[in-house]
């Protein structure tokens, strides 16, 4: 007996769900058949759910929130797919012949795709969601809606158990707010501190040392200079683990 005279439901139920991408990858090779069992989304989103799962800014079930946003996850769809999007947003495409054009007029909605739409047509697109998450999980720079989205826990570097705040940066002001300050900076203005973005696109907080970004481990962001540290808070953020770790490479530069 071969691999493909296995039924289906048996390759599906106690094989492939057990594979990750690259061996779904792989797999997809060998047959035709094996190529359309591996692009099956009840495979698909188990490999996604297993790739994610305990990380920050990913939803379990859910397609990666920007996998519709950009031109690396919209290439595996086709182009049928790309015209019942351009359709469903009420975009003229009765013109278009290639898979560009399609994307093309698809930039200007991608604000609004995938930000409280239904799209039900791409439920089914959870290796494309998969790819645009693993992408997405290489990006150290913050998006401006992250930023101020997310809700930061800030500590000293130097001395970690001296002083925790939770912080907030705020989009349309351009105010950055703690709570509670630390002692000596308590008689800041009403509203906080200015903050902006450098022109390497780091983050500045008043007249303070710039703070670059970058991801953790478990997918989540923290933020820092030379004396200060932000981690984005979240459902799995161990703090008392962090301040350990904070704490003893304090004590190691000692």
């Amino acid at each position: 007996m071969t691999l493909g005279d296995i039924p289906v439901h048996l390759l599906l139920c106690n094989i492939f769900v057990h594979l990750d991408a690259r061996s779904l990858g792989r797999l997809a090779q060998v047959s035709r058949k094996m190529q359309t069992l591996a692009e099956q989304d009840d495979v698909w989103i188990l490999v996604y759910n297993n790739r994610w799962k305990g990380k920050a800014n990913i939803i379990q079930n859910e397609i990666f929130p920007r996998a519709v946003m950009n031109d690396h996850a919209m290439e595996p769809l086709s182009t049928k797919e790309l015209r019942m999007m351009c359709a469903a947003y009420h975009i003229q495409h009765r013109d278009f012949m290639e898979k560009t054009e399609f994307r093309a007029a698809l930039r200007a909605t991608w604000r609004d795709i995938g930000r409280g739409r239904d799209t039900p047509f791409l439920s089914g697109k959870f290796k494309a969601s998969y790819a645009c998450a693993v992408f997405d999980s290489r990006r150290n720079i913050l998006h401006d809606d992250e930023l101020t989205s997310f809700e930061w826990i800030f500590f000293f570097k130097q001395n970690p158990t001296a002083f925790r705040s939770t912080a907030k940066f705020h989009l349309r002001s351009g105010m950055f707010e703690m709570s509670p300050w630390p002692m000596h900076m308590h008689m800041l203005p009403q509203g906080g501190l200015p903050w902006s973005r450098t022109a390497q696109g780091h983050i500045q907080i008043s007249q303070f040392p710039p703070h670059f970004s970058t991801r953790l481990s478990d997918n989540s962001f923290l933020i820092e200079n030379q004396h200060v540290i932000f981690f984005q808070k979240w459902e799995g953020f161990n703090e008392q683990a962090t301040v350990q770790e904070l704490q003893q490479a304090a004590d190691e530069e000692e």
